[in-house]
């Protein structure tokens, strides 16, 4: 840390300024500390606490900031400024403040000598009564006043009865030269020690009382020969005692208004701050509800862009296996028309010249294979193609279900897998392919009995919830394994055993509903089932507008 020179240092505040805050400073921190902070602000220790010194008004200002950093309290400049009192700081001012016995005295000192210890600022007294006073300070040109520097000059002004072992002084800052106006104004207020004027005079009073008596009987004037010597004592006291109880009286109703005044300033105070403490309660209050409110935007934005996220997924795979399933339908088709061609050809060939049953069955055979070959590329297409909006009615989803529980219902060989309906009487109706969407359903339901082995229910389920028709389907067979939720509706993925499923109804349903604008979900839990979730919006009519 390179030192500021104390011979080039600029001559504003005399030392004995900053004295307080090196005595705040060394209680709390210690002598060492005091050591290291001063050196960190780059001026040397004993140079500030000789009162001969001078330093710059930058500098006492860059001290009370480290102050403030050091210690992390914004109100250590006005405690620190409390300390202006101690270690005999005045000097002699202070003894004979002591012995007069008078607050106001020290704050006529202190704007009377200012000149002596500062030359960046003047002080003014505006007016004074025995108890309260209004003092100006104006910084002079080029020294604008800090906030920490205020706070620091009322803890000194505060603190100046303390010298007559008096309260602190109440102070009120009307205004402030740190926030633009040109000078601060303090109105001090304050609590006087017993006055002696009218017991020093009634004492006064009483001596020369005593002194005309004994003259008066020196001379013969008055008898007064009963009276005891004591007399000339006690005459004296008892005026003296009279003058002090005036005193005391004067000063306690002195003091009264005084501590009235102050009380009805704390009282205007607390009401300030309990209305300051309303308004930050109210503020916090909406503040609360306002991030209540963006938190539970954010969470639905984020739940809405992770379901946007999995769509999207989901799909761009459709997409992908859709472009895929358009090009294998197309090379596939034609020479799996051409093996169907051949193959009954041959079979017609072997009737007429009688090959015999076994070459006719193979042939046969042959044709179921390349039939079985023409579905699977007919579903291809099936998933591949778009559903224009030409082919899509208004149609009743309970009419749908029914037909498709009855086409299950003779599909499903085993008796003790029961499907059970719960439909909605009334439900609006939807806009979608009919045909499409009994496929859906089928698909479901007979997924669902392929999940239940041996004995179980089917539920099927249908409700209005806000804006759309939804479906449930629910069977309490097999739960859907975790790592296979996210595969569910791929393309070709099936657990079943090979030639028992091509893995492509749930893709086809998917890509069903949602060109219909709709969704489907799946929900499995171990020991409980699995359910499917089809959501369809209710179709509305708009009106054309002229």
């Amino acid at each position: 840390m390179k030192y500021i020179d104390p011979q080039k240092t600029q001559m504003h505040l005399s030392c004995r300024v900053i004295r307080h805050i090196l005595l705040y400073f060394g209680e709390h921190y210690g002598r060492d500390e005091l050591y290291n902070f001063i050196e960190q602000t780059g001026m040397s220790l004993d140079y500030l606490e000789d009162g001969n010194n001078w330093i710059s008004y930058q500098y006492f200002n860059n001290v009370l900031n480290a102050l403030v950093e050091y210690t992390g309290d914004i109100n250590v400049p006005y405690k620190a400024g409390a300390y202006a009192i101690f270690d005999m700081a005045w000097g002699p001012l202070e003894i004979i403040c002591k012995i007069l016995r008078n607050v106001g005295f020290i704050y006529k000192s202190l704007v009377k000598y200012s000149s002596l210890f500062s030359k960046n600022s003047r002080w003014v007294i505006e007016d004074k009564g025995r108890n309260w006073a209004i003092i100006k300070f104006i910084p002079l040109l080029h020294f604008p006043q800090t906030k920490n520097n205020c706070k620091n000059i009322k803890g000194q002004l505060a603190s100046f009865p303390n010298i007559l072992g008096l309260p602190n002084a109440c102070i009120k800052e009307v205004q402030c030269a740190a926030e633009g106006a040109d000078s601060c104004i303090y109105e001090i207020n304050w609590i006087n020690k017993s006055y002696r004027r009218v017991g020093l005079f009634t004492l006064l009073l009483g001596i020369v009382n005593t002194l005309v008596i004994y003259i008066l009987i020196s001379l013969e004037i008055i008898d007064l020969s009963m009276l005891s010597k004591a007399a000339f004592i006690i005459i004296p006291v008892g005026f003296f005692l009279c003058g002090m109880i005036l005193d005391d009286r004067k000063t306690l109703k002195d003091n009264i208004e005084v501590i009235e005044e102050q009380n009805d300033t704390l009282v205007d105070m607390l009401i300030n701050i309990e209305k300051l403490k309303e308004s930050l309660q109210k503020k916090v209050v909406e503040r609360s509800e306002e991030l209540r409110r963006s938190n539970e935007r954010l969470l639905k934005t984020y739940t809405e862009l992770r379901s946007n996220e999995s769509q999207m997924i989901q799909s761009e795979k459709m997409a992908a296996v859709g472009r895929l399933a358009v090009r294998l339908a197309h090379e596939l088709n034609g020479p799996v028309s051409a093996i169907q061609s051949c193959l009954h050809d041959a079979i017609d060939e072997t009737m007429l010249i009688g090959e015999g049953d076994s070459c006719e069955e193979r042939l046969i055979k042959a044709v179921k294979a390349a039939d079985r070959c023409e579905n699977i590329v007919n579903d291809l297409l099936s998933f591949s193609n778009n559903i224009g909006d030409t082919s899509l009615v208004l149609v009743d989803i309970n009419d749908i279900l029914e037909k498709c529980i009855v086409n299950a219902e003779e599909e499903i060989s085993n008796p003790y897998k029961i499907i059970i309906k719960d439909l909605t009487q009334v439900l609006p109706k939807i806009k979608a392919d009919s045909m499409l969407l009994q496929q859906v359903f089928m698909n479901i339901i007979m997924n669902a009995s392929d999940a239940i082995k041996g004995k179980g229910q089917i539920i099927i389920k249908t409700e209005m919830v806000e804006d759309s028709v939804l479906a449930r389907i629910f069977n309490n067979g097999e739960e859907i394994p975790k790592e296979n939720m996210n595969k569910v509706f791929d393309p070709f993925f099936t657990t079943k055993a090979p030639g028992k499923s091509k893995g492509l109804g749930l893709a086809i349903s998917y890509n069903i509903i949602k060109r219909f604008n709709g969704d489907i979900r799946v929900q499995s839990k171990p020991g409980k089932g699995t359910m499917f979730t089809v959501t369809i919006p209710l179709f509305v009519e708009r009106s054309s507008e002229t």
